[in-house]
């Protein structure tokens, strides 16, 4: 059984992550570059941070191992059928891949490059709120930011209570 890590120090090695990533790479940030390849980016510097965790939690990229069953729940009930499988595959996890279920799950993030909408970030909100509650995730994160050198936003989701309006940026910027 993994340990718990609090959702404070998850939250802090999430943003130093990211601002290492924004000041590190400028060029994927102010060029406008796929969030795909960002993302990877976030990923390989939560791994570097997740080593001093006792080597048992991964941040995986656009990861797909996860039950159909599970998927196809989030797919009708959180993104209301929302065709395309891949669409439920979440940008990045940060996982103990040596089981599931809550002692296993830690965050899943989005990511939205650009100037995000609430048409843009309500489908991620809920898909977020999908694994939360579908997959027993502890966090998950929506990060958006404008793709042309600005500071990333991140908005927190907390299992089992409402996603934040879409309407409004992400509350946090880093």
């Amino acid at each position: 059984m993994t340990a718990p890590v609090a959702d404070d120090v998850v939250r802090d090695v999430v943003r130093e992550a990211i601002r290492s990533v924004w000041k590190q790479c400028p060029d994927l940030i102010e060029h406008g570059v796929h969030e795909r390849t960002v993302v990877a980016h976030i990923a390989a510097a939560l791994n570097l941070r997740l080593e001093a965790w006792s080597g048992l939690w991964r941040a995986d990229v656009e990861y797909n191992r996860f039950h159909d069953r599970g998927l196809e729940a989030i797919g009708t009930k959180y993104l209301r059928g929302a065709g395309d499988r891949l669409d439920v595959y979440p940008n990045l996890i940060v996982h103990d891949p040596r089981g599931g279920g809550p002692d296993h799950n830690l965050l899943v993030l989005e990511a939205k490059k650009g100037a995000p909408t609430d048409i843009d970030r309500e489908p991620d909100y809920r898909k977020l709120q999908g694994f939360l509650q579908q997959f027993d995730y502890h966090q998950a994160a929506f990060l958006e930011y404008d793709g042309t050198g600005g500071r990333p936003r991140i908005e927190w989701l907390v299992p089992f209570i409402s996603h934040p309006d879409p309407t409004t940026p992400a509350s946090e910027e880093l």
